[in-house]
């Protein structure tokens, strides 16, 4: 028995057409605000949570300079791809 039970009965392929015509319908574009904010949101949670403790132990009382160096150069590469994109 394939299908889902949403207001009727539709096998799996009709389904995922519909979806598909759906995310077709809907394609719109981020602006520029959205870009960043995804940009710095993978920054901070690939770049802080991920080796805190490592750079805590290696950089000692210096890690709130080390984090805010590593911001500056971060924010030149993010500076970096707008400006190659085009926006």
């Amino acid at each position: 028995m394939s299908g889902f039970h949403a207001g009727g009965t539709t096998d799996i392929s009709t389904a995922c057409e519909i979806i598909i015509i759906m995310a077709k319908q809907r394609q719109e574009k981020l602006s520029l605000k959205e870009l960043v904010a995804m940009g710095i949101g993978g920054m901070v949670g690939g770049g802080i949570f991920s080796v805190l403790g490592l750079s805590v132990s290696v950089a000692g009382h210096a890690a709130p300079f080390a984090f805010a160096l590593g911001g500056v150069v971060a924010m030149l590469g993010i500076i970096g791809a707008v400006l190659i994109t085009g926006y």
